[in-house]
């Protein structure tokens, strides 16, 4: 438990493996701490106290989250708000005719969900959900039922286009948003009520796909998790 709290602290500081040089000002690193379970360890009275005193001041402030950044990765650029939860949910329907995951020769695990992408300079970083493979056109199916809302983030029709969807789903009695991205087009308005397996738009490259990604559905699944967005692995 001690070594996976160390390697998720560490990816979560961007696989930077020196403690001292972990962000402890950041809501990320101590949310996987106490994920991968610092709070069963005797770690030092001055650090849990340090944790318990954080988690307080999370619980007491207004919740805000800038989501000026969102990325087609799923998340903020800077991966300040966002990380993934170390949690399973039930398995969805699949969402298009194939469920193949996108791929492309510069990068085979592209479209997977995890440390799946890397920066310009090299360095890893996150994708928040899963690109399902298609060409446009093709139907988009919802994998969960649930209710049509307003995308809680600023940037969401930009970086996922103007028929972006995001859906308010009820799933092991936690709530969930569910985003699909990319859409070239949608029958659907805010406050629909959708239902497992209904047709939800069309495949499209609307938004943000660069030039050398497979044309996909970009299926991101996540839930409040102490002011940040966390996320789970969508899968059918």
């Amino acid at each position: 438990m001690l070594a996976n709290m160390y390697v998720s602290t560490s990816a979560a500081n961007g696989w930077q493996f020196n403690p001292a040089k972990w962000n402890w000002g950041s809501v990320k690193t101590w949310v996987s701490l106490v994920q991968s379970g610092i709070s069963g360890y005797g770690l030092g009275s001055a650090l849990e106290n340090k944790l318990k005193s954080f988690k307080r001041d999370l619980q007491s402030e207004e919740f805000d989250l800038n989501t000026s950044n969102l990325g087609e990765e799923g998340g903020e650029h800077d991966m300040g708000n966002v990380l993934f939860l170390n949690e399973e949910i039930p398995a969805g329907v699949k969402p298009t005719q194939s469920g193949i995951i996108a791929s492309y020769s510069g990068n085979l695990k592209y479209g997977q969900y995890g440390w799946t992408r890397t920066w310009p300079n090299g360095d890893i970083k996150g994708h928040f959900g899963i690109d399902y493979q298609g060409l446009v056109g093709d139907d988009v199916k919802a994998m969960y039922d649930g209710i049509v809302v307003k995308p809680t983030g600023s940037s969401f029709y930009r970086v996922f286009g103007k028929h972006g969807i995001e859906i308010k789903s009820v799933i092991s009695g936690k709530t969930y948003y569910i985003d699909y991205g990319h859409l070239i087009q949608s029958p659907l308005q805010i406050g629909d009520r959708v239902n497992v397996g209904d047709f939800l738009g069309n495949m499209g490259r609307l938004g943000n796909v660069p030039s050398y990604a497979p044309t996909h559905v970009h299926i991101a699944i996540w839930r409040f998790f102490m002011k940040c967005r966390g996320y789970v692995m969508p899968h059918f």
